[in-house]
This record gives C-alpha cells, sequence and structure tokens, in this order.
C-alpha cells in the first residue's frame, strides 16, 4: 500500500479526507520526519481569489519541500490506495511527486512519496493565502505542542503578503480532487 507524506495542507485530516473520499483511521495516519528537507512557501499556484465579490485571478504561494542539509521537517505518513493516489497526483498537480524515506519514529525507516516542486521550479513571488494558511493553523491543533512547535521551526519565512478571502485553484480537475469551492457560490 502506498504511504504519501503530508508536511501542508494534507496535515489537515478532514482535507485529505475529501481528496481519498473516505474517512482516516489511526491505523492510516502517523507522525513522520523527512530527513535533510525543510518547508518553504515556494510552491506556486494559480487560483481564484474572490474578493470584494469579484473574482481575481493570482499567483498564490503553497508550502514545498526544499532540500536543507542537516534539517528534518515533520509532518505525517498516510497509508493510501493505488486510486488515492491518482487522485492526490490531480490534487497536487503543481508538484512532482517524488519517492522519499521517512522516519516514523524508533528510528524505523520507510519508503514514502513527496509531493514537492524542483528546485528550478520554486517561486518565491506572490500572495499567501490566509484561508490557506487557516486550514494548516487548525489542523494543527490537533497535534502536540512539540510537534506544532518543530512544525514553525522547520519552516522558513517568507515575505509574501497575506491576503483575506477564499480562493479555488484554477484547474478545475484540482478543484474536484481538493474538494475546493466557494462557500457562497
Amino acid at each position: 500500500m502506498p504511504i504519501i507524506f503530508g508536511y501542508g495542507s494534507l496535515i489537515c485530516r478532514s482535507s485529505a479526507e475529501k481528496t481519498l473520499g473516505r474517512s482516516l483511521s489511526s491505523q492510516d495516519v502517523c507522525c513522520a520526519v523527512i530527513q535533510n528537507h525543510v518547508r518553504s512557501w515556494t510552491a506556486q499556484g494559480d487560483v481564484k481569489l474572490l474578493l470584494n465579490g469579484r473574482l481575481r485571478p493570482s499567483d498564490a504561494l503553497f508550502l514545498d519541500l526544499t532540500e536543507r542539509q542537516d534539517s528534518g521537517c515533520n509532518g505525517v505518513a498516510i497509508k493510501v490506495t493505488e486510486r488515492e493516489l491518482l487522485q492526490l497526483d490531480i490534487r497536487e498537480c503543481c508538484y512532482e511527486r517524488s519517492v522519499v524515506e521517512l522516519d516514523v519514529g524508533e528510528n524505523q525507516l520507510i519508503k514514502a512519496y513527496a509531493y514537492r516542486v524542483p528546485d528550478v521550479d520554486k517561486q518565491h513571488y506572490g500572495i499567501m493565502l490566509a484561508a490557506y494558511r487557516q486550514i494548516i493553523e487548525e489542523a494543527l491543533q490537533n497535534f502536540p505542542k512539540h510537534f506544532v512547535d518543530e512544525f514553525w521551526k522547520t519552516t522558513l519565512p517568507s515575505e509574501a503578503t497575506v491576503v483575506e478571502g477564499e480562493y479555488i485553484f484554477e484547474d478545475c480537475a484540482q478543484n474536484a480532487a481538493a474538494g475546493q469551492c466557494f462557500s457562497i457560490i
């Protein structure tokens, strides 16, 4: 059974469940660390932002993995089926899926997939979506304090402007896979 590493919105159980189309049990998810990486705001996604009742195309920055020696980035390991993996490929279409090694505790290493942007495609300019950050902050409330502290410690800062408002992805298939829609439409 494939395993994916969630380090951004996929740490949010309800967000992952929307894509997978099923509830996740405690047997499906565990905390994990990917070595020699940090989180960065370098994954650019094309979104439509709802501001003042108008849709505005925007380049938004999402969390990504960036290689950094002697660092470890925490997140979650999620067991998925092959069909669910294909659904995740659609949701995470601005990333490349690659094989990584995760530490799931007690020095137990497992092979998993992670979605990350190649170095040549990383972006540093764009907006940060307050709604995306809120998904992550709400998800972190379900984790112990040491996990949350480590999460922010291993997340590089961004100078992107934080913008309020609901968003959807430009890509309709990505919206469907992410369960993303405007609440007022």
